[in-house]
């Protein structure tokens, strides 16, 4: 067999590897890579409060970061939103969201992210790595990332006793759910992001601003 790649066998295997396939249906199917968020939709758009927008602008500002803990709940609760619960994902590691001053930049840095999903064969191990980055603004409840700026090099990776495993489409896009944020509430050292279809993820702040 050439290449370095293989499908898993077993049906166990399988079953797992789809369960982690539905932790995806925040992201874009058939992506490898995070995907750029979509552009605002301005028809029947309520108008933004200039003001406020700014005041979250501030408080995002800064570095986050979601610890093991944080990525635990995440996948617990996208398990269980997904009918999975049988499954078991282990989270270890962390990723950082950084977001400079007045939008300036964006990057989202994952850092020793690693999934573990034990089957009756083995574990399955993923892999989060590179990073993604662009130019961003709030726009209601939106973190906006521009288009044409947005640069993702997110990618998942999966494998099964040291040999690198061919997964479903839409678990490789599964690093969108940590990018494409509809929604987010921020609140002192806290901040809570959110894709679409998808659990949020709680940051805590790094450094403390004066």
């Amino acid at each position: 067999m050439s290449g370095g790649r293989r499908r898993p066998r077993g049906a166990a295997l399988a079953l797992a590897l789809a369960g982690a396939a539905a932790l995806a249906g925040c992201a874009t199917a058939g992506s490898e890579g995070a995907t750029a968020p979509s552009a605002p939709d301005a028809a029947g758009a309520p108008a933004q409060d200039p003001a406020a927008e700014r005041a979250a602008m501030e408080c995002v500002t800064g570095a986050w970061v979601a610890e093991a803990p944080a990525l635990q709940a995440y996948f617990d609760a996208a398990l269980e939103a997904a009918g999975a619960s049988e499954y078991e994902i282990i989270a270890d590691g962390s990723i950082v969201y950084e977001f400079i001053e007045h939008g300036f930049g964006m990057n989202v840095l994952p850092t020793a992210f690693t999934m573990r999903m034990p089957t009756n064969f083995g574990d399955v191990l993923g892999e989060i790595t590179g990073q993604a980055s662009g130019v961003w603004t709030v726009s209601g409840e939106e973190i906006r990332v521009v288009a044409d700026g947005w640069e993702s090099l997110l990618e998942t990776s999966w494998s099964f006793k040291g040999q690198a495993i061919e997964a479903d489409p839409g678990t490789q896009s599964l690093s969108s759910g940590f990018t494409d944020i509809d929604h987010f509430v921020c609140a002192g050292d806290e901040l809570v992001l959110q894709s679409p279809d998808a659990p949020p993820l709680t940051l805590s702040r790094m450094v403390e601003r004066d």
